[in-house]
């Protein structure tokens, strides 16, 4: 993440968020000022943290448009 910062930072991008995860990991977003649109996540967990994202995928899977408000987990 170090890295992905200083190659943000040598583009001109402008660092608009970094958050730490709970059970390790952080992200950052960035606008590369190519208007809207163009803010860009960069994400960096534990492997372990990977099950999560199969629990949002399965959940998407079968979703019929309802309750677009939902907690996954």
């Amino acid at each position: 993440m170090a890295r992905a910062r200083a190659v943000c930072a040598e583009a001109g991008a402008t660092m608009m968020q970094e958050i730490w995860l709970p059970g390790g990991g952080e992200a950052i977003y960035v606008d590369a000022g190519g208007g809207p649109g163009s803010l860009i996540e960069m994400i960096c967990f534990p492997p372990e943290s990977y099950a999560f994202f199969d629990v949002m995928r399965d959940a998407a899977r079968n979703w019929d448009g309802s309750e677009p408000i939902r907690v996954v987990g």
